[in-house]
């Protein structure tokens, strides 16, 4: 590039078309592809001076958006006050008057009138071109070369600098449709992650928001509490003022829960009027009381009521169930179900519970006796036989790691190490594809209770006479249920069919097991019976 300038113009034009091509293609913006090209120009040595500039209305002057070379920084002064008839005018100004290229060979001739005269001969701006660069089918400004001699344009010459104007207004034209193109990717990336009524985050957002704060608070050593939201009542509000009223509802729900959260937090909404809120950075040691500090304030949001108009209004509550990491799992899965669990059984007692939340560190797996007794629910009905008819797949896909588990912990058991332990490989496979054949049986939707009592009572004399005891079988039932509880807490099942899986299993399994029980112990009231010369006992 040094011998640029020994080379004769028209050549020397030619590489600076040549150097202002890499300066638009190497820009990262409008501003930086014009202050480039016209640095480049100007460079060689070739133009005394080379500018940009547009007219930002009717009748202003021109503004200078780019410039290089000597004179350049007083334009303003040069632009101030023409008021000369058209002919008179700069090259630069007629050129965008008239939006056609322009140019003198010999400008200072043509403007010795000029009240800019001074500034032209101090400058030494004597051949003079304008173009205009058309960006997005309009004229948007004109580049002006500046020769220090005169009679400089040729055919060639005006050809060279009319593309190198071409040459710009494409550059701009193509980083407009970059730029278009990156507002609207932009634009359906938001789309694609907000929910359209409410503007909030989605499920896509969301399931890309917790890993990242599940990270966080492992890398910090913080606590994460992770909510699922749901509101009362919001189905009367759709029923008595319509559908519309209740997505009014739903937009300015939205926008007090977010302005209720602290920066640091986080919600989502998963559809209809289930919510999912994130709270970060909670101090471990404190983080239950921070916890309440943040739920007092959100509750703010539906204390006021919902206007729909002068005079209609609506009042509507929410349940939350609130998991905390690592409290209550160190899992995403599990925190998003055990969240779950607390707002169902916490919504489940809305009538008389003392907090609108609920914990789920204090939501206590239910015993036996409390599935009986909270339930008004039928494991042989209608409604149970079409949950496990629903939850078949999952259900079997489960099973095998059940069984496996289950010889595994029940091998640990000293009784029933013994008893597994006088079994060949092969009788133990056929004994798990047994257990899996019986778990089958007893969650099959076609089984009544007459079937698992008849089959019950006959397992019991076998298990009693293979020598296993009422204290090993009712262990055996634990294992199994405490698995299947671990197996529901990980399942993509909403809380209300995972409690009725869990309950109807509950009894069908003490079903099972009772008559099990029952079974063994005529068993052994016969056999004592037989050494003591007694009748025999019948069921």
């Amino acid at each position: 590039m040094q011998e640029v300038k020994y080379l004769d113009p028209v050549q020397r034009l030619y590489c600076a078309l040549l150097n202002t091509a890499d300066a638009v293609l190497l820009a990262a913006t409008d501003t930086e592809m014009c202050d480039k090209t016209c640095a480049d120009l100007v460079r060689d040595a070739l133009f005394q001076a080379v500018w940009i500039g547009r007219k930002e209305s009717k009748g202003s002057r021109l503004t200078v958006i780019a410039s290089a070379g000597p004179g350049t920084d007083g334009l303003a002064d040069f632009e101030c006050g023409y008021t000369q008839p058209t002919p008179c005018l700069p090259v630069a100004v007629r050129a965008w008057e008239c939006q056609q290229l322009v140019y003198s060979n010999d400008e200072l001739e043509d403007q010795k009138q000029a009240p800019w005269f001074d500034f032209l001969e101090r400058n030494q701006w004597r051949a003079v071109l304008s173009v205009p660069v058309w960006r997005s089918g309009v004229c948007w400004a004109v580049i002006s070369f500046v020769f220090a001699q005169t009679d400089m344009f040729d055919e060639q010459s005006i050809g060279l600098c009319r593309r190198v104007a071409n040459l710009l207004g494409h550059s701009l034209d193509k980083f407009d449709s970059q730029k278009r193109l990156q507002l609207r990717q932009a634009e359906e990336a938001w789309l694609a992650r907000h929910d359209p009524l409410t503007a909030l985050p989605n499920r896509l957002a969301l399931d890309e928001y917790l890993p990242q704060a599940l990270a966080r608070a492992k890398q910090n050593g913080t606590t994460l509490a992770l909510g699922m939201l749901d509101l009362d009542d919001f189905k009367s509000v759709n029923d008595g003022f319509g559908h519309k009223a209740g997505d009014c509802l739903l937009k300015e729900f939205s926008q007090r829960l977010k302005k209720s959260l602290r920066q640091a937090d986080y919600v989502a909404r998963l559809g209809g009027d289930e919510f999912v809120v994130v709270l970060e950075n909670l101090d471990s040691l404190l983080s239950v009381s921070q916890v309440m500090q943040v739920l007092d304030s959100l509750h703010v949001a539906v204390e006021t009521p919902f206007k729909f108009g002068e005079h209609a209004s609506a009042m509507v509550g929410m349940t939350l169930g609130l998991a905390l990491y690592p409290v209550d799992g160190e899992e995403l899965d599990t925190l998003l179900r055990r969240a779950d669990a607390a707002m169902y059984q916490s919504k489940q007692n809305k009538s008389n519970r003392k907090n609108w939340w609920s914990l789920a560190s204090s939501c206590m797996p239910l015993q036996i006796e409390e599935a009986f007794q909270q339930a008004s629910f039928e494991a042989y009905g209608l409604e149970a036989q079409d949950l496990l008819t629903r939850a078949k797949t999952f259900l079997l896909r489960i099973r095998q790691n059940f069984i496996d588990s289950f010889y595994e912990k029940l091998a640990k058991i000293d009784e029933a190490r013994e008893i597994l332990a006088t079994l060949s490989d092969d009788e133990k496979e056929h004994l798990k594809q047994k257990q899996a054949d019986h778990l089958d049986f007893l969650l099959d939707p076609k089984t009544k209770q007459s079937d698992i009592l008849q089959r019950a009572s006959k397992l019991g004399v076998i298990h009693a006479l293979c020598g296993i005891s009422p204290s090993l079988l009712s262990e055996s039932y634990s294992i199994y249920r405490r698995l299947l509880i671990d197996s529901l807490d990980k399942a993509l099942l909403r809380a209300y069919d995972r409690y009725h899986i869990l309950l109807t299993t509950e009894v069908r399994l003490q079903d099972d097991k009772g008559a099990q029980l029952k079974a063994a112990q005529i068993i052994e009231q016969n056999y004592f019976s037989v050494l003591f010369d007694r009748v025999p006992i019948t069921g």
